[in-house]
Parts: C-alpha cells; structure tokens; sequence
C-alpha cells in the first residue's frame, strides 16, 4: 500500500494529508524502511519522518 502511496504523491505530502497515513501506518512505514536499510531506526530518526520528502532523506542517509 506504501508504494502506491509514495509514486502516486507529491514529496510534500505529509502525515495528516494522506488518507492511508495514520500512526499506525506510520509504524508500519518505518518497519519497512528498517528492513530497506538493514538497521533499526534511532526514534529521533523515526519521529522526523513527517512527509515523504523525510522519508528519501532518511534513505538518503542511509545510503539507499
């Protein structure tokens, strides 16, 4: 559901502005980015995230 989220919207589309993005499907979303990087995310990393445009940086980041 993330990935039809993410392609379909515009990097400043944030929490509260995406229908599917509630705080559960943020836990969700962030489970997900652990297993892309291959780490857990420190919680100041996990609490940033607030639009998809978080969500490349924190790739980014990550080297992915």
């Amino acid at each position: 559901e993330f990935r039809r989220v993410l392609f379909r919207s515009a990097d400043d589309a944030a929490i509260g502005t995406l229908e599917a993005w509630d705080s559960l499907a943020h836990v969700r979303l962030m489970t997900a980015l652990e297993e892309v990087v291959g780490a857990q995310l420190a919680s100041d990393e996990i609490v940033a995230v607030a639009k998809l445009a978080d969500v490349a940086a924190l790739l980014a980041r990550h080297g992915r």
